[in-house]
């Protein structure tokens, strides 16, 4: 007999915090981000996160047991 397993299609919470760590310059530095940096900082930041999770439900789907019908 064939165990069907239970696989979860919804991205767990934990997996969907994100913390952003950006240096921030002490009195003695004068350089901070620009307004431009930080968007393009951004704009890497959803890249990265759109092709993880894209890479999991890929996972995901990898891993399905077969349905009764191809058994």
């Amino acid at each position: 007999m064939v165990q069907a397993q239970n696989m979860s299609t919804t991205i767990p919470a934990a997996a969907i915090i994100l913390t952003i760590v950006v240096p921030t310059p002490s009195k003695g530095e004068g350089g901070e981000f620009s307004k431009v940096q930080k968007e393009r900082l951004l704009v890497e930041l959803f890249k990265k996160r759109k092709k993880h999770f894209a890479a999991l439900r890929a996972h995901e789907k990898r891993n399905k047991p077969p349905t009764k019908t191809q058994m």
